[in-house]
Parts: structure tokens; C-alpha cells; sequence
């Protein structure tokens, strides 16, 4: 059976330590995966790939296709081979995502859910994005924009990672959506389910690329821990 490694470009911990400047382009992400999550430099919107087609969401929610000149200061993408797991009906996504968690037993490893389907209503954020000197991630968090639809086609993508990478990625179950019309998007808050198709894909190996010839990312102190944690749940909602 063909591995899968999980790309990941920079850390949670430098988006708090307001290290987000961009290090690596769409196109050259996309060189790691076709399938994965994101945002611009500066924390300008989301980011949401889906089977080799990279969408940015600004602030006002529109989706369009990412410029691949774009620069991104974190992102996580891996080739997709997902496999069907079920259909879903009636059922909160926080739900249906702590089911199939269970199911597989995947607590301690990295696995990517993908959810195609009808949804009841979806609630989403995304940031205008800032200039040098750059905010932390806690500040820009405060500042986001936040959508809400009903009765929408589209699809969600979540990456979950084990508790001990938290600071590295983000612990827990971390989420993008998208409508198929285009309309909307973002960072995903909450969703309900009508009836869905889930896709799991297990996750072997991790990969972090950190950006050595980044002058700020060398100099930076990123020793301080203490409110990394509440910075990340504050900025994941």
C-alpha cells in the first residue's frame, strides 16, 4: 500500500509569533499535494485545494482561483487517495468527525477527512489579512469576517493531528469548506449535515518545511509557549 505524507509549510506557533510573511508559492505547494488547507501571507483569507485546483477565500468570503504566485506562510497538502467510509445523514460535522475518529482509532496519527455533499447550514471566517509590522495571530483572530449559509452543495476538508503536535500544527481537527457554486467559504466554524459522502485517507508520515533563508524566522524568539495554546483556540473558534 502507497504511504502518504502530509506536507506542511511553517507552524502555528510562528502565525502567533507574527511570522507571516510568505514562504513558499501556490504552485510550489502544490508541487507537495493536491489536496490541502491554507492561508495568504498575512493571514490574507483561506486557502482550500481540492483534487489539484487551489481556491483562495478573502475576506468577503468569495472564492477564486489562487493566483500560483500567491505566497503562503502555513499550509498543510498531500496527494490524495481517499477511500469511502459512508454516508451521513442529520448530523453536526463536529459530530460525524469524532465518529469516524473513533472508528479508525485515530487518535494518535495524523488522517485527512474529506465530506462531499448536501449540508443544512454552514457557518465560515475568514481575515482581511495585514501589512508589516505584522500582528499576532490572537490579534488578526479578533478582526475576522464571518458567513453563514443555508441549504448548500459543497465540501469540507479537515486534517486531524495528535495532541502532541499542538503549536507544531493544530491539535485536534482543523477545517476548510467550500460551496460548489463558489459563492462562499472559508475557515470552517460550524456545519450540519443533510446527507453527505465521507472520504478518509490515513496519514503515514509528517513533514514540516521551516524557511531557514527567512531573516525574521531566524532571529525570531519562538521559545515563548505560554499562551500558544489559547491563541489557537481562539483563532481556530
Amino acid at each position: 500500500m502507497a504511504k502518504t505524507t502530509l506536507y506542511q509549510e511553517g507552524s502555528m506557533q510562528m502565525l502567533q509569533e507574527k511570522l507571516l510573511e510568505g514562504t513558499i508559492t501556490v504552485k510550489e505547494l502544490m508541487e507537495h499535494g493536491n489536496y490541502g488547507i491554507g492561508t495568504g501571507q498575512g493571514i490574507n483569507g483561506e486557502l482550500i485545494i481540492l483534487d489539484g485546483t487551489a481556491y483562495h477565500i478573502p475576506s468577503q468570503s468569495k472564492p477564486t482561483i489562487a493566483d500560483p504566485e500567491m505566497t503562503v506562510p502555513f499550509a498543510n497538502v498531500h496527494q490524495g487517495d481517499f477511500h469511502f467510509f459512508g454516508t451521513y445523514q442529520d448530523i453536526n460535522v463536529s459530530e460525524l468527525l469524532r465518529d469516524v475518529k473513533q472508528k479508525i482509532r485515530g487518535g494518535n496519527y495524523f488522517f485527512s477527512v474529506l465530506i462531499k455533499g448536501h449540508f443544512k447550514d454552514v457557518k465560515t471566517r475568514s481575515a482581511d489579512g495585514a501589512k508589516k509590522p505584522y500582528p499576532s495571530l490572537s490579534k488578526i483572530a479578533e478582526g475576522q469576517h464571518e458567513f453563514e449559509k443555508e441549504d448548500v452543495d459543497g465540501q469540507f476538508i479537515a486534517y486531524h493531528a495528535p495532541k502532541v503536535f499542538q503549536g507544531v500544527t493544530v491539535a485536534g481537527f482543523h477545517g476548510h469548506f467550500i460551496d460548489d457554486a463558489h459563492d462562499m467559504g472559508g475557515h470552517a466554524l460550524s456545519a450540519n449535515i443533510d446527507k453527505a459522502n465521507v472520504y478518509v485517507q490515513k496519514i503515514d508520515y509528517f513533514e514540516e518545511h521551516l524557511p531557514l533563508d527567512n531573516d525574521d524566522f531566524v532571529k525570531a524568539n519562538l521559545e515563548k509557549l505560554d499562551d500558544l495554546n489559547s491563541a489557537i483556540e481562539k483563532a481556530e473558534g
